[in-house]
């Protein structure tokens, strides 16, 4: 088998083979224990890492919806992105992030850089003396009011277009121009028939006659923000409660994110959105709340009774805004991708 090689050699070398093949054996079948354990604790380690800062033992009550290992985030010119802002408003601009601070052993939860979510912890915020106006520039609530935190720099246009649920509409549609994502830009009127921005820019317009709404190419395309503006008006005609059921999907039972919306259904239907979510290492979650009005009025951003910005979720109860109104979680919505 060896030519010139002495028995004994061959012996020996035959030996050594049978002892390679029981070591190659062993770490085969040890070393893919090792590899397996090494996975293990690898996905533990990043589990981890999703709690929001200041780590956490107990299992939260009511997750936050968009927690996630973060990426280095992305530089954004903030003003930039919130289109509405005059060169004025842009040069005084300031997040809602700096103006209302987490509470005291809670910190904000990890969201995407660039998120819907990212977007509206970044909201300008107007002056601390700035009231909440009506379309008519009538005061609804006196600056320093303790219903109200504070005021997002989004003062309704003329008309009483923008009521409460038309203020979520509008929210979500500027998030979407400012992200360039004009293939989401679509929302349902009242009547059910859908209003996609890309066929408005195209020339469509509706034609409504009671209830039946139809489409006809009459305009030559225009990608403008003027346009725009005409398609969001046009829809905030015909956006209600029962309109923004239909853009929206019920949340998972214990998950709530920013720009996540309760919706009231019923006589005086209303709007309340999720503007960011803090929790801390026990679980325990709170959220900021914004609102417009009906009539149409300045978006702000509620108080609690207690006098802090920051509302206490709780998944058996809800979340008591004051004496008169109490959100539900069976009514809280998301909007559908």
């Amino acid at each position: 088998m060896f030519p010139g090689l002495p028995d004994n050699a061959v012996r020996g070398l035959n030996v050594a083979a049978d002892r390679s093949r029981q070591w190659a054996g062993y770490l085969w079948q040890h070393g893919f224990r090792l590899v397996t354990a090494l996975l293990v604790a690898f996905v533990i380690f990043t589990a981890a890492r999703q709690v929001p800062s200041g780590g956490g033992k107990a299992t939260p009550a009511l997750a936050p919806a968009n927690t996630y290992l973060a990426d280095a985030p992305k530089p954004i010119d903030w003003p930039q992105q919130y289109h509405w802002l005059s060169k004025r408003g842009r040069a005084k601009y300031e997040p809602l992030s700096t103006r209302i601070a987490p509470p005291e052993g809670y910190a904000r939860v990890n969201v995407a850089s660039g998120s819907f979510a990212d977007w509206l912890r970044h909201l300008p915020v107007g002056a601390n003396d700035r009231p909440v106006t009506n379309s008519r520039k009538q005061t609804v609530f006196q600056p320093g009011d303790a219903r109200v935190a504070a005021v997002i720099d989004l003062q309704p246009g003329a008309g009483n277009l923008l009521l409460s649920p038309a203020m979520m509409v509008r929210l979500r549609a500027e998030y979407l121009w400012a992200a360039n994502q004009p293939e989401q830009l679509a929302f349902h009127y009242t009547s059910g028939h859908l209003a996609k921005w890309t066929d408005w820019a195209a020339g469509s317009r509706p034609t409504v006659h009671g209830k039946q709404v139809a489409f006809k190419k009459d305009r030559p395309e225009d990608h403008s923000r003027d346009n725009f503006c005409g398609f969001l008006e046009t829809v905030f005609r015909y956006t209600t409660v029962y309109s923004l059921l239909q853009d929206m999907d019920k949340t998972e039972s214990a998950s709530i994110a920013a720009g996540d919306v309760f919706i009231t259904t019923g006589k005086g239907g209303h709007a309340v959105m999720v503007l960011d979510v803090v929790a801390n290492k026990e679980g325990r979650v709170k959220v900021l709340l914004g609102q417009g009005g009906n009539p149409a009025q300045t978006f702000h951003v509620l108080r609690a009774e207690d006098g802090d910005a920051w509302f206490k979720v709780s998944p058996a109860n809800g979340i008591r805004v004051n004496e008169k109104l109490t959100l539900r979680m069976k009514d809280l919505r998301h909007w559908k991708s």
